[in-house]
């Protein structure tokens, strides 16, 4: 509090937290007429070239704040890569109201699901400096690889372009004449598959004749063919 006599001018500065916006300056005449509730006015009524005019009465004044509904804040959209990694594939700059909690929205991306193992940062407080960033994580989709009268490697090394390869040795299984084993493995769709057969996997008298795929998938050079989004038999 201060002294100041009727009739002086004077201004006054304030600061306003980060992410809060000025509501109202009010002030309020206190003298034997009148009570507060009856003076409390906007302070615009006294003020002239920005400057406040004491008026007859002790005054208060009082300066009022609220959350800014127009905080920045954003939403990055991690898609898993071949080799395991995760990259950024988008980027959302939203708005919402200061010290609010934020939710991020899942997006839908073909051959991906969302990582519900990494869910730290679905959701945060939106800060008044603009510095929350929400974070989604989604995995490649998997499918089942069903290989008949083969043997087969999956391999984790990291390929150009981040692509993993499952190096398959032996024939298709469609009868007599071939030498392997069955199994089923987890590929991630979108991987490349190359196929190679073990020449001693061929009985004596027969020879190898390509490959099948059940549904069908393009066998390019009867080598290699990208996993499918769906299950699959060789």
């Amino acid at each position: 509090s201060m002294i100041v006599g009727s009739g002086s001018k004077f201004k006054i500065s304030y600061a306003v937290k980060a992410g809060y916006i000025n509501d109202k300056i009010t002030l309020t005449e206190i003298d034997e007429k009148h009570t507060a509730a009856y003076w409390t006015e906007n302070v615009d009524k006294y003020t002239t070239n920005g400057y406040i005019t004491m008026p007859d009465g002790d005054m208060t004044i009082t300066v009022s704040a609220e959350p800014d509904p127009n905080t920045p804040y954003q939403v990055e959209h991690y898609q898993e890569q071949l080799d395991g990694t995760f990259k950024l594939v988008e980027t959302e700059n939203l708005k919402g109201t200061t010290d609010t909690t934020a939710i991020a929205e899942k997006k839908s991306y073909a051959n991906y699901h969302v990582d519900e193992t990494q869910n730290a940062d679905w959701s945060g407080n939106i800060d008044g400096n603009g510095s929350r960033v929400l974070k989604v994580y989604y995995k490649l989709d998997t499918y089942t690889l069903t290989v008949n009268g083969l043997t087969i490697t999956v391999k984790n090394d990291k390929y150009p372009q981040g692509q993993e390869k499952a190096i398959i040795t032996g024939v298709e299984a469609s009868g007599v004449g071939v030498v392997g084993s069955n199994g089923s493995y987890t590929v991630k769709v979108t991987a490349i598959v190359e196929l190679s057969y073990n020449a001693n996997a061929v009985a004596t008298g027969y020879q190898f004749t390509g490959w099948s795929a059940t549904p069908n998938v393009a066998i390019s050079d009867n080598t290699t063919f990208e996993m499918p989004n769906n299950d699959l038999t060789i």
